[in-house]
């Protein structure tokens, strides 16, 4: 009887992974040593947590914390959710392995379903907001560095035009005479 209803719990936890992962034959060591996760953690934690595997997913959860680290602020806008997923799979594993579960009344069986399920479904929502986070802060970190290139680009050119203008000033010390040395060369350049 108790795998049945670990059965049924576990179909909603696989609900939100379906069709997000093709069964992949998982290792015991980190599973991120071969790019698992690689759309998002997301699909790999509900996968994970769908198998029963919640100490690989909060390996994976930590070695995802650890590699994006290095993004400006994603510590501290993803700190409270990775603590969060982690008390969520500590629940959810706990309430599958209730004690006497098969002794309970069919009452307390259900309630403990629903609450399964509702946690399945907060652990989905967190995940998702990691993600969106995440990205979030990737796009943000590209649009800065297109910043920097775009100021670059102007101060060298901005620089370029100065010493253009103060080698002109040299050359022909009044106004008209920059012309004229404008116009000459021009013609030069042209033939005429």
């Amino acid at each position: 009887m108790k795998e049945v209803n670990l059965a049924v719990d576990n179909r909603v936890l696989q609900e939100d992974a379906k069709g997000a992962l093709d069964y992949v034959e998982l290792n015991d060591d980190f599973v991120s040593s071969i790019g698992f996760y690689r759309d998002s953690i997301k699909k790999a934690i509900l996968a994970l947590a769908a198998e029963g595997s919640y100490e690989t997913a909060k390996q994976e959860l930590k070695f995802y914390q650890e590699t994006n680290n290095k993004i400006p602020g994603f510590r501290v806008r993803t700190e409270h959710y990775f603590n969060h997923i982690k008390e969520l799979l500590d629940a959810i594993q706990n309430l599958k392995n209730f004690p006497n579960f098969d002794a309970l009344r069919a009452a307390q069986q259900k309630q403990i379903r629903e609450r399964i399920i509702t946690y399945a479904e907060d652990l989905s929502s967190v995940l998702g907001r990691i993600d969106k986070v995440t990205n979030d802060l990737k796009i943000q970190d590209v649009r800065s560095t297109l910043w920097v290139v775009r100021a670059f680009s102007i101060m060298i050119m901005v620089i370029f035009m100065c010493l253009a203008v103060k080698e002109a000033i040299h050359i022909a010390p009044t106004p008209e005479g920059i012309f004229v040395i404008i116009e000459d060369r021009m013609f030069s350049a042209i033939g005429w």
